[in-house]
């Protein structure tokens, strides 16, 4: 039961000046309190590298495609201006 009415405090931002006797419950409040801040930020810095990484690898994937993209283009562009000699021979494409 104290600690539900610890949480409920630490959560809620209720006034402790009712329980300035009670020594124990205010520490019991503040460990509470730490306990649930900690967790909190490890959970939503976890979120945020997730969502990172997810981000990254969509990057990574488009560029590799767009770099293939651009390989393709040079070697048409290439093509195009070959002579027919050039495209018959086959040293020219390995």
């Amino acid at each position: 039961m104290w600690m539900i009415m610890a949480l409920q405090t630490a959560l809620l931002n209720s006034d402790i000046s009712d329980h300035s006797g009670n020594t124990e419950y205010i520490i019991l409040l503040w460990v509470v309190w730490i306990i649930v801040v900690v967790v909190g930020n490890i959970v939503v810095m976890n979120f945020i590298i997730a969502v990172v990484g997810d981000s990254y690898t969509n990057c990574m994937a488009k560029r590799e495609a767009q770099s293939l993209k651009v390989k393709v283009d040079m070697i048409i562009e290439r093509e195009n201006i070959m002579t027919e000699a050039e495209l018959l021979n086959e040293e020219n494409f390995p």
